[in-house]
């Protein structure tokens, strides 16, 4: 795990972010009933056996740091963290999602200034685009983005 990125293709390159000690999954604006709270412990364990079987899959993990001053309890989910590519000028760049649910959105404004600070040139997606989960490579050349339709849609 590394936090600058050393791949030219991007190809197998993934953002990821640990929990904070005090993460626990509870989206803004939720009621206590609706929250799920984890054990800040057990998230970190698993991200942590996570990240291990995506660099033994072959996968290069760049661990983008938790903010200290903003409450992000969804940045750990790699799914949703962007997507590295290198654009038609040759610059290396990063996809930033646009998450339907609008409390998941400063994670964005977040892996941008990341992203920007590894000298990659970040682009904003349009539409909605919950990212890597949406995301699937054919080449060093060409990502696919996949879409749904219908009231639980993740990506427009």
């Amino acid at each position: 795990m590394t936090t600058e990125p050393s791949s030219t293709s991007w190809r197998d390159v993934f953002a990821m972010s640990y929990p904070r000690p005090d993460w626990g999954w509870g989206a803004p604006g939720r009621s206590a009933p609706q929250r799920r709270v984890s054990s800040p412990r057990r998230a970190l364990s698993d991200w942590l056996e996570l990240a291990r079987a995506v660099e033994a899959a072959g996968g290069q993990v760049v661990v983008v740091p938790p903010a200290p001053h903003l409450d992000l309890p969804g940045l750990p989910y790699m799914a949703q963290a962007g997507v590295f590519f290198v654009d038609h000028k040759q610059r290396p760049s990063f996809l930033l999602p646009r998450t339907k649910r609008e409390e998941r959105r400063p994670e964005a404004m977040y892996l941008a200034g990341f992203v920007a600070a590894l000298g990659l040139r970040p682009l904003v997606c349009a539409s909605i685009w919950e990212a890597q989960g949406d995301t699937l490579r054919v080449d060093d050349r060409r990502i696919l983005h996949t879409y749904g339709v219908g009231p639980h849609a993740r990506t427009a």
